[in-house]
């Protein structure tokens, strides 16, 4: 029986290892893909739950019940920071082309040109004077005696409630881009500073709403001064995939979203 030759061996081992090649390559450029897939999906989720949040308090923005404070008095007001976001007529929603608060931003500070978005209302459920929270008391049929309440108390010509006034926390809330992330300095992120109560008194918390977000654009429509809509494009950092699976984040991927202010006050 005749074998194979040499010649013919190396031949068959050289064909052989060029498929095996050929197979490993196609295999990895199957499994690059698939990463790639999902990471494109993760990064689609993530830019969702970022603008839905942001969607629930733009849509509502400006929701005042009977009526919007004209003014607040916000020097009288017993608050460590952020009292400027509650001087003035209380706008439904402003852009701060920078962040500019008293209050420190978290994260490592803010990103560089980040504009901030401030948006106003309040709670859509009526409720009772508590102490601690910054409140707005109005009165359908007497407006001149709306006013801001945080001691948790009405004088007595103003009681009792009926269903022509009404008790409704005041919610504010600040979105801005920050330079890092929680429990990643390297990664910046969406964070919000919230109106709430601290120890018996009106305070301003921050939190992060989602990380990898580098940066956030705001454009009120038709104009600044009444918006009725708002175009809103976040910038999530987009990671390259190679290899070895996620690496070292590249130019961000934008997601763009435009919605519309349901609660606009009357001028």
């Amino acid at each position: 029986m005749k074998g194979f030759t040499l010649v013919e061996t190396l031949i068959a081992t050289a064909l052989l290892g060029t498929m095996a090649a050929a197979g490993l390559t196609g295999l990895l450029q199957a499994s690059t893909a698939a990463q790639q897939i999902a990471a494109e999906q993760t990064q689609q989720e993530r830019a969702a739950y970022a603008l839905a949040t942001l969607a629930a308090d733009i849509q509502m923005a400006g929701y005042f019940g009977f009526a919007a404070p004209a003014g607040t008095g916000a020097a009288a007001m017993p608050l460590a920071c952020g009292a400027e976001l509650l001087r003035g007529r209380l706008r439904a929603l402003e852009v701060q082309p920078q962040y500019t608060l008293s209050c420190a931003a978290f994260g490592r500070g803010s990103a560089p040109g980040s504009p901030v978005l401030v948006l106003r209302r309040a709670s859509t459920q009526a409720t009772v004077p508590q102490a601690g929270r910054l409140q707005w008391y109005s009165n359908l049929a007497e407006p001149e005696h709306n006013r801001l309440l945080w001691n948790g108390a009405l004088p007595s010509a103003l009681l009792p409630i009926t269903d022509r006034s009404e008790v409704r926390n005041l919610i504010v809330r600040a979105f801005y881009i920050a330079h890092s992330s929680d429990g990643d300095i390297q990664t910046p992120s969406l964070r919000v500073k919230s109106l709430t109560a601290i120890a018996g008194h009106p305070a301003f918390i921050d939190t992060e709403v989602m990380p990898g977000v580098v940066s956030l654009q705001v454009e009120p429509m038709p104009d600044a001064s009444h918006p009725t809509a708002v175009r809103i494009v976040l910038g999530l950092q987009r990671e390259s995939v190679g290899r070895s699976g996620p690496s070292a984040p590249t130019a961000a991927s934008l997601f763009t979203r435009h919605l519309a202010l349901r609660n606009v006050p009357e001028d």
